[in-house]
């Protein structure tokens, strides 16, 4: 058990199978224990202190993990789940001391079944170490909308005209029929693609902000041919742990101190 005063460990994971993006930070500020009890959070009770402004973020490990390699067709989940298990063990004896929290983004089960046994493997692992050793305190499984959140000041630094829907409404609007039907469906998902995509896009652009004073760690995180799942994984962090008792938290100067991970 760690006091107030010491620094929270948080891991946050952005599940993949080729890029497992994964940000383990150290957020250290004055507060008191509280709870999250949000809407669109699922886990149990429990969560960071403080309830004010934190002495900084510090980034202890930042990296994509490959359970298969680029071109290697995706093993079957008895090999997968092997070498996810490894890797945790690997990333466990990484960070090297107890885990305050992790927090996983929660994948739709009606969309992809591998990526969904990814994260209950991984909720699993981190459960099942905290009942045996007490290694993490909680896990929390998160809404995927909640990375792109609390980040208005980054936001007001980033030109957002790019990310502008400029299609015209009434490019479908005079269809009508089975034809018109197939265009409008045709359309709204190409809209959800450009969205989609728009919002990778949005992420990698905030992740640079916070990382623009600070070169060593820009180069890194530009090094990634993964950047939106890195950008994912670190935003996600930051946004759970703004809105969990750290909401004035200045990011962008914490990783003026951050050094290379």
């Amino acid at each position: 058990m760690t006091s107030d005063s010491e620094p929270k460990i948080i891991v946050s994971f952005d599940i993949g199978i080729k890029n497992l993006a994964v940000c383990v930070m150290s957020v250290k500020g004055p507060g008191s224990e509280g709870g999250p009890g949000s809407e669109g959070e699922h886990g149990s009770e429990g969560g960071p202190p403080g309830s004010g402004s934190a002495s900084g973020i510090k980034i202890l490990v930042w990296k994509v993990i490959s359970l298969a390699a680029e071109k290697e067709k995706i093993p079957v989940m008895n090999e997968i789940s092997g070498r996810l298990f490894l890797a945790m063990d690997e990333l466990v004896d990484e960070i090297g001391q107890p885990i305050d929290y992790v927090i996983l983004e929660n994948q739709p089960s009606n969309l992809n079944g591998a990526m969904k046994s990814i994260q209950m493997m991984i909720y699993s692992y981190f459960q099942l170490r905290k009942h045996w050793e007490g290694l993490a305190k909680q896990v929390y499984l998160v809404s995927a909308s909640e990375k792109l959140k609390g980040h208005e000041t980054a936001l007001s630094n980033i030109d957002m005209t790019k990310y502008e829907d400029k299609s015209s409404a009434s490019s479908v609007s005079s269809v009508s029929g089975v034809n018109g039907a197939v265009v409008v469906k045709k359309t709204l998902r190409q809209k959800k693609s450009k969205s989609y995509q728009n919002n990778k896009k949005l992420a990698i652009d905030i992740t640079k902000y916070y990382l623009s004073k600070n070169e060593e760690l820009l180069s890194l995180f530009c090094s990634y041919k993964k950047m939106d799942d890195m950008a994912d994984t670190f935003l996600q962090g930051i946004s759970w742990i703004r809105k969990h008792g750290f909401e004035n938290i200045d990011v962008l100067e914490s990783m003026i101190a951050n050094s290379s991970v």
